[in-house]
């Protein structure tokens, strides 16, 4: 997570992050992880409905793109990143809906 704090602090043009919280218990714990990693971004604390449409993740992190309507674009990682892949990743999402 300290490579995603790093993409997301270059401020990408046409790209954000949303992180899906899978390990806190609730808001509190959920929001000490966030401020000890150093994420700005916009966080889902996992529920049970949200569970159930992830339910094919098998590995922390995962991570998928979608495009600005919502649509998921077939590019995903799953494990540690360092910053040079995910970056690559992104071009490779963004070479897929043009």
């Amino acid at each position: 997570m300290p490579e995603l704090a790093k993409l997301e602090a270059e401020a990408l043009e046409n790209f954000g992050l949303v992180g899906i919280l899978t390990d806190g218990q609730n808001k509190e714990s959920a929001a000490r992880i966030v401020d000890q990693v150093g994420l700005k971004m916009p966080n889902i604390l996992l529920n049970e409905e949200l569970y159930s449409s992830i339910q094919k993740v098998q590995y922390i992190p995962y991570i998928y793109f979608v495009d600005s309507e919502g649509r998921a674009i077939n590019v995903e990682l799953t494990g540690k990143q360092d910053l040079a892949e995910l970056k690559e990743a992104i071009q490779t999402a963004f070479k897929a809906i043009e």
